[in-house]
């Protein structure tokens, strides 16, 4: 997950020039943030790196305390997500590169779809009534 995402930033940011647009509401662009998600905290490098750091170890503690595979799926997407993110702003001065572009709402990158869904499988398999963690 963190080879496949951090290469299709370096082929967006070597290859693509401009914008392209993918059909209906998605477009190509390359575009670097040095904020969160939807641009929070832009400009705080230094608390988005330890926010970062902080949440992956969190993430991390809980993969050791799953009992479904549901769970266990969506912790390693959120960490994998996290590390690519991480590495990519550590590569990149505190910045990481977005290039999937949704109408004209927000821009992200594979890591950021990757925590998404992870969030999302977490929540929706914690209102299942099993118990997610232990």
């Amino acid at each position: 997950m963190v080879a496949v995402d951090l290469a299709s930033k370096w082929l967006v940011t070597t290859l693509l020039h401009g914008a392209v647009n993918a059909g209906g509401l998605l477009s190509l662009m390359a575009s670097s943030n040095s904020g969160i998600g939807f641009s929070a905290m832009r400009g705080q490098t230094v608390a988005v790196l330890l926010l970062s750091i902080v949440a992956l170890l969190f993430c991390a503690r809980l993969l050791t305390r799953v009992q479904t595979n549901v769970a266990l799926v969506a912790l390693a997407l959120i960490v994998g997500g996290g590390l690519s993110n991480l590495l990519d702003r550590a590569l990149h001065g505190g910045q990481v590169t977005d290039f999937v572009g949704v109408s004209s709402w927000f821009v992200c990158n594979g890591a950021d779809i990757a925590i998404s869904l992870g969030v999302v499988l977490l929540i929706v398999s914690s209102c299942t009534g099993r118990k997610v963690l232990r």
